[in-house]
C-alpha cells in the first residue's frame, strides 16, 4: 500500500453541540488540507439537523463532508466508536478528528508516509486557550515509549493521530469499562503499539483548542495534588455515586488498574500471535498480573520519564482496591472476613496460641481461643531497613506485650490520612509503592517476636485499619489517622511521643496533634514540660536499657579506645560536629584512638587513623561501647537518645552537647556543653582522658543510673498505660 498523494483516507469527526464559531474554524482547517483524497464522516451525537444544516452551509456543498445522525445518544467514547463503525472498506487510512481544534493544511501529509513502517503514527500540538488564544504551550511533549509504559500511561491524542485502516479489525468493537479513563485514542494507541507499531513525532500539526466545554484536554491535565483530589471525588460521586471513603478507593483504582486491565485483557483475547514484547507489555496489567512484573513497569517507567509522577500516584492511589480484587489483602489470609467489601480492609484478627517454636521467631500457626489481653494495633509512619532508635523501642514493647498474651499488629505506612508534611518529598511516594510490594517484610535488624504481624501499606486511612481494642500512633503524621480510626471504631487509643518532631511537621501542627483526645506517652521530662505547657496531660515512660543486650565491659583502664561516636547524615545530629572534634584530638596526639559506627557512607573529612563501622551489627555496636572510654553526642536535640544511654549501660563515661534527650538519664554519668560547642566537648573529653579516676566514677555512676529502670519496667508501665489499666 503505498500511502501517498493517492491514498485515499476517512477523517472522523464527533460532534455534540458544537461551539459553532470554533466548529467552522475546525472544518476549514480540515477543507484545506494539501492531501485530498478524503471523506470526512461527521458522527452527531445528538441535533442531527443542525449539524447537517451547519455543515452543508460552510463547506458550500463539498460532497467530502458527510454527517450520519443516529437518535440515541452515546457520550463522546461511544460517538468515536460508532463513526469508526462507518468507516468504509476501501479507506486505506483513518484520522480522527474533535471539532473544536485547527488543523496546520500539511497535517495529513506529514503524517501519512509513516503509515508505511507502523500501523498509527501521532504529531504534536500547539495548546491554545480559547477565548483570547493565548499560547499555553508550544508543544503536547508527546513521547514514543514502549508498550508496558503506553498502557500505563496514554502518549497519543486522538486529534493527533493517523492510522491504518485495518487497525479497526482489531480495535472494534470498543471495550467497555465505567470511568473517565476510558478513552478511545488510548485504546487504538494500545492496539497499535502491540501488533503493527506506533510512533510519536515530533512535527506541530494543529492547534489543539482549549475552552470551558473541553471533554478532555491538556489544561485540564495539568491539575495540582489538590486539584486532582478534588476531581476524584467528584468522579466517585459520578461513577460509585458516593464520596465515602470506599468509593474513592474503587474510583482511584478504576482510574488506574481498572481500565488498563480492561485494555490488557481485552487484547489477551483479541491478538492470537503474541511476541516477547507483546507478553512484556500487557502481563503487568492483566487481570492476573503479579507485583513484580507491575512494579517494575511502573518504576522503570518513572525513572525513564515515560510515566508522569501524577500517573504514577494514581497507580498508588489505586493499589489496596487491587490488592483485594487481586485476592491479596493486605491483612492476613486467617482473619476472618465480614458481609460488606468495606471490612476486607478490616478482617477480624484470627486467634491463635504459639508454640515455643514460634515464639522464638519460626512460623508455626496454632488456631485456639484468643488471649485475655485482646488485640493492640500500632502505626508507624513505613518501614525501615536501616536500625532507628524509635522504631526499636516501639518494636521491643511489641515484643513485651506479644509476650504478655496480646495480639500485636504493626502497621507501616508512608501516606498516612491527616498527614502535613513540612516539606514535600516527591520521593515518599515512590518509596512507598516499592516498600509495599512487600507488605510483610520484617526488619533484619530487629527481632520481632514471630507472633506479631506486621505489614507494609503504600498509605492508610482510617478505614483500612482493622478492628482492634487498641491503637497506638508513634509519630506526629500518624497521629490523626490513628485518632479518626479510635473514634470509628469507638475504641481507646494513644499516642506515643519520642520526639518533639519539627524535621517532620510545621510546631503549629504538632501542637495541634498532641491536643487531639488521645491518651499521650511521653518518654522525657522535657517533653512532658512542653505538653504541660499546652494545658494537655500525659504518661511519662522512659526508656529501658536491656542489660544483657548491653552489659557493662571492663573498667576504662582496660579498653583500647579513647572516643567512641555514632555518625549519621540526620541533620540535627550533627555528624560535622563530631567529624571536628574526634579530627581534633586524634591529629594532636597520635595515640588518641576513636572508633565510630553509623548506617551511612564514611564521612570524607573524618580522619583516616579513625575507625568506622558501615552498618554495624548489634554486635559490632557492642564492641565498640565496651572498647571506648568515652561516648561522643554532639546532637542539637534528641527526644530520649538511645546510642548516649546504651553506651553508659556498657560502662561508658559520656560527653554530650546539653540536650533534653541526653540529660533525661544522665544527669550523674555525663558531661554537658552548650548544643553546637565543639570547644566546649573537646574541653569535656580533655577533662576525663585527662583524669582516667573521675571517667570511672562517671562511667559507674552512669551505669548504675541505667540498671534502675530496665526494659521489662518501661515496657509494664507503657503496657498499663496504653490499656488504660492504672
Amino acid at each position: 500500500m503505498p500511502f501517498d498523494s493517492s491514498s485515499f483516507g476517512i477523517i472522523a469527526l464527533a460532534a455534540y453541540k458544537p461551539d459553532w464559531d470554533l466548529f467552522r474554524a475546525q472544518l476549514l482547517s480540515i477543507q484545506a488540507q494539501t492531501h485530498a483524497n478524503f471523506e470526512c464522516l461527521i458522527s452527531a451525537d445528538g441535533g442531527h439537523a443542525e449539524v447537517q444544516e451547519f455543515v452543508t452551509r460552510e463547506m458550500n456543498g463539498d460532497q467530502r463532508f458527510k454527517v450520519l445522525g443516529f437518535p440515541d445518544r452515546l457520550g463522546f467514547y461511544g460517538n468515536f466508536e460508532r463513526v469508526l463503525q462507518h468507516v468504509p472498506e476501501d479507506a486505506e487510512w483513518v484520522a480522527l478528528s474533535d471539532q473544536d481544534d485547527s488543523w496546520y493544511p500539511a497535517k495529513i501529509e506529514t503524517l501519512l508516509p509513516h503509515l508505511h513502517d507502523v500501523s498509527l503514527v501521532a504529531g504534536q500540538a500547539r495548546v491554545v486557550r480559547r477565548p483570547g488564544n493565548d499560547v499555553v504551550a508550544d508543544s503536547t511533549h508527546r513521547k514514543d515509549v514502549s508498550l508496558g509504559s503506553l498502557i500505563a500511561q496514554n502518549q497519543v491524542t486522538g486529534s493527533l493521530c493517523l492510522f491504518r485502516r485495518d487497525l479497526l479489525d482489531l480495535a472494534l468493537p470498543f471495550p467497555r469499562f465505567a470511568a473517565v479513563t476510558q478513552v478511545h485514542d488510548h485504546w487504538l494507541a494500545v492496539c497499535a503499539k502491540a501488533t503493527g507499531g506506533a510512533l510519536v513525532v515530533d512535527d506541530i500539526l494543529q492547534d489543539y483548542v482549549q475552552h470551558a466545554a473541553n471533554v478532555l484536554g491538556e489544561v485540564e491535565a495539568r491539575k495540582s495534588l489538590f486539584k486532582s483530589f478534588e476531581h476524584l471525588i467528584a468522579l466517585s460521586r459520578k461513577y460509585q455515586g458516593s464520596a465515602s471513603p470506599l468509593a474513592v478507593l474503587k474510583t482511584a483504582n478504576g482510574m488506574s488498574f481498572g481500565w488498563r486491565r480492561v485494555m490488557a485483557d481485552s487484547l489477551r483475547q483479541r491478538v492470537k500471535v503474541t511476541s516477547p514484547e507483546f507478553e512484556a507489555g500487557i502481563s503487568p496489567f492483566q487481570s492476573s498480573h503479579g507485583w513484580v512484573q507491575t512494579s517494575k513497569a511502573l518504576i522503570l517507567g518513572l525513572r525513564r520519564g515515560d510515566i508522569a509522577f501524577s500517573c504514577f500516584l494514581e497507580f498508588l492511589a489505586g493499589f489496596p482496591m487491587e490488592l483485594v480484587r487481586c485476592g491479596r489483602s493486605p491483612w492476613p489470609s486467617t482473619w476472618k472476613s465480614e458481609s460488606t467489601l468495606l471490612n476486607k480492609f478490616r478482617l477480624k484478627l484470627s486467634r491463635k496460641t504459639v508454640s515455643n517454636d514460634r515464639k522464638k521467631g519460626l512460623s508455626v500457626d496454632t488456631s485456639s481461643k484468643a488471649p485475655a489481653g485482646g488485640s493492640i494495633t500500632i502505626v508507624l509512619p513505613g518501614f525501615s531497613k536501616y536500625p532507628i532508635g524509635g522504631y526499636k523501642v516501639v518494636y521491643t514493647y511489641a515484643n513485651h506485650l506479644a509476650e504478655r498474651g496480646y495480639q500485636v499488629t504493626l502497621i507501616h505506612a508512608l501516606l498516612l490520612w491527616g498527614a502535613k508534611r513540612r516539606e514535600v518529598d516527591v520521593r515518599r511516594p515512590m518509596a512507598s509503592l516499592v516498600s509495599s510490594f512487600r507488605p510483610r517484610q520484617k526488619p533484619h535488624w530487629f527481632q520481632l517476636d514471630g507472633r506479631i504481624n506486621v505489614y507494609t501499606l503504600p498509605y492508610l486511612m482510617p478505614m483500612m485499619l482493622p478492628k482492634t481494642d487498641f491503637l497506638v500512633a508513634t509519630e506526629v503524621q500518624t497521629a490523626h489517622v490513628v485518632n479518626s480510626a479510635a473514634r470509628r471504631q469507638k475504641i481507646p487509643a494513644s499516642y506515643f511521643i519520642q520526639h518533639y518532631e519539627d524535621w517532620s511537621a510545621a510546631p503549629e501542627f504538632i501542637d495541634k496533634t498532641w491536643k487531639l483526645p488521645l491518651r499521650k506517652v511521653v518518654i522525657a521530662p522535657w517533653l512532658q514540660e512542653h505538653m504541660h505547657s499546652l494545658g494537655e496531660e500525659c504518661d511519662l515512660v522512659p526508656n529501658g536499657i536491656d542489660p544483657e543486650e548491653f552489659p557493662a565491659g571492663p573498667p576504662l583502664s582496660e579498653r583500647r579506645f579513647d572516643i567512641c561516636a555514632m555518625i549519621s547524615d540526620v541533620p540535627w545530629k550533627r555528624a560535622d560536629l563530631v567529624v571536628e572534634v574526634i579530627n581534633s584530638f586524634v591529629e594532636r596526639d597520635s595515640r588518641v584512638r576513636a572508633i565510630t559506627f553509623g548506617t551511612g557512607t564514611r564521612p570524607s573529612g573524618l580522619h583516616p587513623d579513625v575507625v568506622f563501622i558501615k552498618n554495624p551489627s548489634k554486635e559490632d555496636i557492642r564492641y565498640a561501647y565496651q572498647s571506648s572510654k568515652l561516648y561522643l553526642c554532639a546532637s542539637d536535640g534528641e527526644g530520649w537518645h538511645l546510642p548516649p544511654a546504651e553506651a553508659m549501660s556498657s560502662g561508658c563515661a559520656v560527653v554530650s552537647t546539653d540536650i533534653g534527650g541526653v540529660r533525661a538519664y544522665a544527669e550523674n554519668g555525663a558531661l554537658f556543653s552548650a548544643v553546637g560547642d565543639a570547644e566546649g566537648l573537646r574541653n569535656n573529653i580533655d577533662r576525663l582522658l585527662n583524669d582516667l579516676h573521675f571517667a570511672q566514677t562517671l562511667a559507674s555512676r552512669g551505669l548504675a543510673d541505667m540498671r534502675e529502670n530496665s526494659p521489662s519496667k518501661a515496657a509494664q508501665k507503657f503496657e498499663a498505660v496504653i490499656t488504660n489499666v492504672r
